[in-house]
């Protein structure tokens, strides 16, 4: 399960969920570039295919064919 947080938020966000969620998932959650202590994108306006990219890269980097956001 793939955890993405919302605008103005951090991964911080999902640590009173991980434990119960952890339970039954795999979980991985990180901030999205640009955000808390993630590097940002090269692009002044990242579009959403930018974050699509970037989570995509995230799970092939840690070995995940498949996941629920």
């Amino acid at each position: 399960m793939l955890l993405l947080h919302g605008i103005g938020s951090n991964v911080v966000g999902w640590r009173f969920l991980l434990d119960d969620l952890g339970a039954d998932h795999c979980l991985v959650a990180s901030d999205v570039p640009g955000y808390c202590l993630s590097e940002g994108f090269t692009a002044d306006s990242p579009h959403i295919e930018d974050y699509a990219d970037a989570a995509s890269a995230l799970l092939d980097a840690l070995g995940v064919e498949r996941a629920f956001l």
